[in-house]
């Protein structure tokens, strides 16, 4: 017989499929993020349009099941408005990877300077570091873990927005052909 817990019977159950489900997704955003880097290291193939296609696929496919479980779960772990937020927020970071795959295939961008190289590599970053977070929000809370990670995550969008400003500025200095500015 197992051993009677007043706890268990007072508080919400714990279910962490929530959880999973948001651990799952930023997976898939780190995916995403690392195909966007082999696309920058090599180019645009018919297999990696093919991937980042199943990558905003399986994204949306997540979003699906969490808002099902959602509509069938009465105690949630949080908020269902945040909950849905969440997901909602971490399925739109895979559908602007995707897109700048698909876009890059799109306008014939053949080239890729120092500048989207280094923000491909930042995006990684980021998404990694996303993931870390989710992982520690499910396991417990940790404020000094995720305030940590939420710092880093402040350090690389700083370093992403200096290798944006600088690609700007290359941009328009005058050493491109017009069809490349405007691409």
């Amino acid at each position: 017989m197992g051993k009677f817990n007043l706890m268990n019977y007072l508080l919400p159950p714990k279910n962490e499929v929530f959880y999973d489900l948001f651990e799952k997704c930023t997976e898939v955003s780190m995916q995403s993020a690392k195909l966007l880097n082999d696309i920058l290291a090599t180019n645009v193939s018919g297999e990696s349009i093919v991937r980042a296609k199943e990558l905003k696929k399986e994204s949306a496919t997540i979003l699906r099941e969490t808002f099902k479980k959602l509509n069938s779960t009465f105690v949630t772990p949080m908020e269902p408005e945040d909950i849905q937020k969440i997901i909602s927020l971490i399925n739109k970071i895979t559908k602007r990877i995707v897109r700048v795959c698909l876009n890059l295939k799109l306008y014939n961008i053949n080239f890729f300077n120092d500048d989207m190289k280094k923000h491909g590599v930042e995006l990684l970053k980021a998404t990694d570091e996303l993931h870390s977070m989710i992982k520690t929000v499910k396991k417990v809370p940790q404020i000094k873990k995720i305030t940590a990670s939420n710092l880093q995550m402040k350090k690389i969008e700083m370093r992403g927005d200096e290798i944006i400003n600088s690609a700007i500025k290359d941009l328009f200095s005058g050493n491109f052909e017009t069809i490349d500015v405007i691409k």
